[in-house]
C-alpha cells in the first residue's frame, strides 16, 4: 500500500509541476505557493472535518499539531518556494530531475546523520550517479529568463542566476527531506488526512505572509484567471491529493523509501515538459536523468 501511494505521489506531482512551471514566469515564486495552497488547504480541511464529524478520525494534541505545522513550513512553505524560484530560471526539464534525485540523496544522508541510518557501499555509490546525473543535467545551456527574486539572491552570493537557480533547486530537494523525516515522526499514528489538514494550512500562511511582505497582492482580482485556475487545480491535485499519498507511503513504507519511489517522477515529468510547456528535452537530460534513477536504486537496495 505505501510503494503504490508513493507511486502514485509521483505520478501526481509530475503532472502538477508541469502546470505549476506553465505559470511560475508569469506569477511570484510566493505567489504560485500561496495559490496552490489555497487549493490544497480547502481540501484537506473539508475531508478532515467531515471525518472527524463522522467519527472515522480522531483529532491531535497540541504538541503533535505544531510539530505537524512545522513540518507545514519547511516542506510545502520554504521547500515549495525555493523550487519555483528555481524552475523560473532553470524550466521544468532542469528543475524536477535534479530535485527529484537529490531528494532521496538528502532524505539518507539526513536519515543518517538524525536517526542512526548506516550508509552502505551501494549508497555511496548512487550517490555518486545521482551526483553526476544532476551534474549533467545542470549543465544545460544558460538561465532560461532573468528573474529579480533569483538575480538579487545570486547578487548577495556573488553567484549567476543559473547558478543560484541551481542552489534554490537543491534547496528546495534538502527542505523537502527535511519534511519527510519531520513528517515521519510528527505523523506517526495521525490520520493522513489530517496530517494535511494541519501543515496545509500553515504552510499557507506562511507563504501569504511572506508574499503580503514583499509587496505583492494577495486579491484574487490581480491575477488572471486562467493562471488562477490552473495554479488552483495544481495545488488540490499535487499539493494536497500527491501530498496525502505521500503521507501514507511515508506511514506504511518509510521515509526513505517513499522518497525514493516519489524520485521516479521524471520519467513522467520530462515527456509532459516536453509536450505542454514546449521545453526541449537534450540527450544531456535524458542521460542525467537515467543516471540519477540508476543511482536511486542502488540507493534502495
Amino acid at each position: 500500500m505505501g510503494e503504490a501511494a508513493a507511486l502514485a505521489s509521483a505520478f501526481i506531482w509530475a503532472c502538477t509541476s508541469s502546470m505549476a512551471g506553465s505559470q511560475a514566469r508569469r506569477i511570484s515564486p510566493f505567489m504560485v505557493s500561496t495559490i496552490q495552497l489555497v487549493g490544497s488547504s480547502v481540501l484537506l480541511v473539508l475531508a478532515a472535518a467531515i471525518l472527524y464529524a463522522g467519527g472515522w478520525i480522531e483529532g491531535v494534541s497540541l504538541g503533535r499539531g505544531l510539530a505537524l505545522g512545522a513540518a507545514g513550513i519547511i516542506g510545502p512553505g520554504i521547500g515549495d518556494t525555493l523550487y519555483i524560484a528555481g524552475v523560473r530560471v532553470a524550466g521544468v526539464a532542469r528543475a524536477f530531475p535534479i530535485s527529484m534525485a537529490t531528494f532521496p540523496l538528502f532524505t539518507f544522508v539526513l536519515a543518517a546523520l538524525l536517526i542512526g541510518e548506516t550508509i552502505t557501499l551501494p549508497v555511496v555509490a548512487g550517490a555518486i550517479l545521482i551526483v553526476a546525473g544532476s551534474g549533467l543535467i545542470a549543465l544545460r545551456g544558460r538561465a532560461v529568463v532573468p528573474d529579480a527574486i533569483v538575480a538579487r539572491a545570486g547578487l548577495i552570493a556573488g553567484l549567476s542566476a543559473r547558478n543560484t537557480g541551481l542552489l534554490f533547486i537543491l534547496g528546495a530537494a534538502l527542505f523537502w527531506a527535511l519534511n519527510g523525516i519531520w513528517v515521519r515522526v510528527a505523523a506517526e499514528g495521525v490520520a493522513p488526512v489530517l496530517v494535511g489538514a494541519v501543515r496545509m494550512p500553515v504552510a499557507l500562511l506562511f507563504t501569504a505572509t511572506l508574499a503580503r511582505r514583499t509587496g505583492l497582492s494577495l486579491w484574487p482580482g490581480r491575477y488572471r484567471p486562467r493562471s488562477l485556475t490552473i495554479l488552483l487545480v495544481a495545488g488540490t491535485l499535487g499539493t494536497g491529493v500527491g501530498s496525502l499519498l505521500w503521507v501514507v507511503g511515508i506511514q506504511h513504507a518509510g521515509a526513505a523509501r517513499t522518497a525514493i519511489l516519489s524520485s521516479t517522477a521524471p520519467l513522467f515529468a520530462l515527456p509532459l515538459a516536453a509536450l505542454f510547456l514546449r521545453e526541449r528535452i537534450t540527450s544531456r537530460i535524458i542521460s542525467g536523468t537515467l543516471l540519477s534513477i540508476a543511482g536511486i536504486w542502488l540507493v534502495s537496495i
